[in-house]
Parts: C-alpha cells; sequence; structure tokens
C-alpha cells in the first residue's frame, strides 16, 4: 500500500477525504485542519506528523490524479458486494462508490449489529440483497429503512447473511471486509462462481489460505 510513511502537508485543506480501492488495497488520508499537524491512516493504523513531504506524495491532489489516471485506464463498471459494510473497510470502500458511481455500484451489502447505520447505507446506495449476522435486529432494521422512506430490499438475517451478499446476483467484485474467519465461506463460495475477490481479511488467508 502506498500510506505506509507518515509524510504531511501543510497546504492541504481542512476535512478534505480521499479514499483509493485498488483490488484488495484501501487507502485512506484523512486531513486535519489546515494547522501544520494532520493525519494519514492506512486501514485501522494512524500515524501523525508535522512535516513537509521530502516529495510531493500522499498529499489529496497526487492520490486524486493517481487514481483518476486508473479509472481512465479502461476499468469497466464494477458491481460490488461489500462484506462489513459498516465498518472500517466498509465505509470507506461505500465512500469510493460515492464519489464515483459511474464505476462502482452496490449491489450487496452485509453488517453485523449497527442496524443504524445499515440502514442509512441502504437508503443511499438501494442494494438489491442486505446481510445481517445479528438476527434479533432484523426487525429493527426494517423499520429504520421504512422511516427513512427506502424500500426494504432483501434481508438474510443471520449466519447465511454474507454468503447471501457474495453470492448475490449481479455482483463481479466482492470486497471482504467483516473480521475474523466470518469471512471465510462467503469468500469461498464467491470463488465458485468466479468473482473478483478484494480481499481486507487476513483471517479469511490464514485459516483458508491454500484453498483461497
Amino acid at each position: 500500500a502506498t500510506a505506509s510513511r507518515p509524510h504531511a502537508s501543510r497546504d492541504l485543506q481542512s476535512n478534505t477525504h480521499l479514499y483509493m480501492l485498488l483490488s484488495a488495497v484501501s487507502v485512506a488520508v484523512t486531513v486535519g485542519s489546515s494547522r501544520t499537524t494532520s493525519s494519514v491512516r492506512a486501514g485501522p493504523a494512524r500515524m501523525v506528523g508535522s512535516f513537509d513531504p521530502a516529495s510531493p506524495v500522499l498529499t489529496a491532489d497526487d492520490l486524486r490524479d493517481g487514481l483518476s489516471r486508473a479509472l481512465d485506464g479502461g476499468l469497466q463498471r464494477k458491481h460490488v458486494a461489500l462484506l462489513g459494510s459498516t465498518g472500517s473497510i466498509g465505509t470507506q470502500s461505500l465512500d469510493i462508490a460515492r464519489e464515483y458511481p459511474d464505476y462502482f455500484e452496490v449491489v450487496s451489502l452485509a453488517a453485523g449489529s449497527n442496524v443504524d447505520l445499515l440502514a442509512q447505507q441502504v437508503a443511499e446506495f438501494r442494494p438489491k440483497v442486505v446481510g445481517l449476522a445479528d438476527a434479533s435486529k432484523e426487525q429493527e432494521l426494517r423499520d429504520r429503512i421504512r422511516a427513512l422512506g427506502a424500500a426494504v430490499p432483501e434481508i438474510v438475517a443471520g449466519p447465511e447473511g454474507q454468503t447471501a451478499v457474495a453470492t448475490a446476483p449481479g455482483a463481479d467484485t466482492v470486497v471482504t471486509g467483516v473480521v475474523g474467519c466470518a469471512g471465510l465461506l462467503p469468500t469461498v463460495e464467491a470463488i465458485k462462481l468466479g468473482r473478483t475477490i478484494a480481499l481486507a481479511n487476513k483471517e479469511t488467508l490464514i485459516a483458508g489460505g491454500p484453498a483461497i
């Protein structure tokens, strides 16, 4: 990943967020105020610096230019199934889909128990299939989606939800951002269907490395 060094720049604008999702790599740059301190975040790691970079890397303009050139290289539209939509990887992936709707369509979403955020995501991205690991909150999720004025999609609650999302009709790319071994079975099922796997879950490789 390109965000391996804590470089920062004084001239970055306040509250600018730019995210890159290239295959299984998710790079996020979070910019603080216009003071001399800003932060660079790669996955869950947070590094803070208060000095100018030796070369023009990791600035908002630099990352935006890199992503724009990648997208202009003939990238076909991706139809995304997102596992772990309310976590760090999931929310960053949705930021990409939000900023570049011509390149990314969200087909299905899966989350654990954060029905408040999941309902908001459903209302915004209108997925066809939604997985909810905490089956006890299924009705609450339905109520929250309706309260936001959105149509309730197919909801699969319980352990089967992740797999239903990974194998949802129309999806061609599966972003596996769930924690632990929960991503193993849905990833295997998605591979069987020939889908592209954007893997952001080390446990899936640790538990099923040879098979994956």
